[in-house]
């Protein structure tokens, strides 16, 4: 496997091409796939009378 990768793999590579893809993968369309389950999301909650739960209320915590 060693050898396999060795083949397909430039001598020249550089490893930081490939750790700024992970650290920041901008335009994979994750924000469009995130959308859709968000709004089937609130759907469900509406359809089912759940929906309040998509506005929490946020209470003070006592000092």
């Amino acid at each position: 496997m060693q050898a396999a990768f060795a083949n397909i793999v430039p001598d020249d590579a550089d490893p930081a091409l490939v750790a700024r893809a992970v650290v920041d993968p901008t335009q994979d369309g994750a924000a469009v796939g995130f959308a859709v389950t968000d709004r089937l999301r609130a759907e469900m909650l509406h359809r089912t009378g759940l929906d309040a739960l998509l506005h929490p209320i946020i209470r003070p915590v006592a000092p």
